[in-house]
């Protein structure tokens, strides 16, 4: 016999296909949403999602409701990127990446208005992350580099990314995972690229536009517009920042809203079939 799961509104069964066109029987992927505002109840999955409030908190993103976070051009201010910036956050996997699976971590890149974009991508089994920064529309000029991770799903993870495009492609990015350096990756493209295209595509955040999107958590998101020193990030990736630090342009602290922490006020917007909701668990320790 079916279970069932009972909201207010509408009564859904193992064998039902929820919002979005999830499927729901014996996949772990059964939403069910709360009587609670702003709360989603998923059985099957990893627990049941709390009310806000009550502790750290991050953004949880489900790929298969094409959830993300962003911004549109004409509100952000600071996101178009120069020669330098530094991308930190925390995220946790739901589950590892399927062949030729892309996840986007986040970007200002769209069709031909091509600027930087960072993604997880499955590369014949091998988890690579993947950068790509335009220095000219459409991409026709473009730096591209790899770096493989053995990223585990559950695991909360600190990975940040530094660029200095007026150095060689070889050595203009750094990556770091939980505050270590895993070196400048390999190179998919020389461009060569000195400097990012300021283009008119939204700031986006776990997703290009609802495909391609993030499955799992993220937290204390920064976006710098200067290059952080290997000092800098060990030493604060535990810390959470107050917003006002020098050259600090985005600071999405996910304490159960994607609001912006820093004067520039880049709110985020959510979207997807079921907007994205804020889980009670945290990367900052």
């Amino acid at each position: 016999m079916a279970k069932e799961f009972r909201t207010s509104t509408v009564l859904l069964t193992e064998a039902a296909t929820v919002p979005g066109g999830a499927p729901a029987a014996g996949t772990g992927k059964l939403f069910v949403e709360n009587t609670v505002p702003n709360t989603l109840a998923y059985v099957n999955d990893i627990g049941v999602k709390t009310t806000l409030g009550g502790g750290p908190q991050s953004l949880q993103l489900v790929s298969g409701f094409s959830q993300y976070a962003s911004i549109t051009d004409g509100a952000q201010t600071g996101l178009d990127l120069g020669a330098a910036f530094t991308f930190e956050f925390w995220f946790k996997l739901r589950r590892q990446l399927a062949l030729s699976e892309t996840m986007r971590l986040m970007g200002k890149w769209a069709g031909a208005e091509t600027g930087f974009t960072w993604f997880l991508y499955n590369n014949a089994g091998v988890l690579d992350s993947e950068i790509l920064i335009s220095q000219t529309a459409s991409a026709t000029t473009y730096d591209a580099v790899s770096l493989p991770g053995a990223f585990v799903p559950g695991v909360w993870t600190h990975f940040a990314l530094t660029c200095d495009a007026s150095l060689a492609v070889g050595t203009e990015f750094e990556f770091y995972v939980d505050g270590v350096s895993k070196g400048n990756g390999s190179i998919l493209n020389n461009g060569p690229v000195t400097s990012i295209y300021p283009n008119t595509a939204p700031f986006e955040l776990g997703g290009f536009g609802g495909t391609g999107t993030f499955d799992g958590w993220m937290d204390d998101v920064r976006v710098w517009n200067v290059v952080r020193t290997a000092t800098q990030i060990r030493d604060n990736v535990n810390n959470e920042l107050v917003g006002n630090e020098s050259g600090l342009v985005a600071y999405w602290k996910m304490s159960g809203d994607a609001n912006d922490s820093t004067s520039n006020a880049n709110d985020l917007t959510l979207a997807g079939t079921i907007n994205p909701v804020f889980k009670s668990d945290s990367g900052v320790k």
